[in-house]
């Protein structure tokens, strides 16, 4: 079967996924994965953007991301990354840990039209029973 992975937003909050109801500044969400297989999930997509509004009501296209923390079990590595072309990653994390970067935060530093800049993620290393929880905040644009 391969990967279940869910998502919860906390800002938002309850978020149904639809644009109308997205105005935010800043968002920030929940994302737990499990497998039951030895697989790895590729170029997943954790946080879609064009389902988000600035708090003018325009159209995200960018966001950058200002706290992480996670905790992954039996995974050899989480890589997280903007979609651009070519890919940005963000970061490439293990074991349990949290980064704070709201004084620096890390900048999606695509244009429009070179990929969507939704977030994804990529494991390496799954297999059976393996487990991944990942918070992001962000700063929608």
């Amino acid at each position: 079967m391969g990967w279940t992975v869910t998502t919860r937003w906390l800002n938002p909050p309850n978020w149904d996924g639809t644009a109308e109801n997205s105005r935010v500044r800043h968002a920030a969400v929940i994302i737990n994965g499990i497998t039951d297989a030895t697989v790895d999930l590729t170029d997943y997509i954790a946080v879609d953007i064009s389902n988000l509004q600035t708090h003018a009501g325009a159209e995200c296209t960018k966001t950058s991301i200002r706290h992480m923390s996670w905790d992954i079990t039996g995974l050899t590595s989480l890589t997280v990354k903007f979609d651009r072309s070519p890919e940005e990653t963000i970061a490439i994390l293990s074991d349990t840990g949290s980064e704070d970067y709201r004084h620096n935060p890390i900048q999606d530093t695509g244009q429009v039209g070179d990929g969507t800049g939704d977030i994804m993620i990529n494991t390496a290393g799954g297999s059976a029973n393996d487990v991944f929880t990942l918070r992001l905040e962000f700063k929608v644009k």
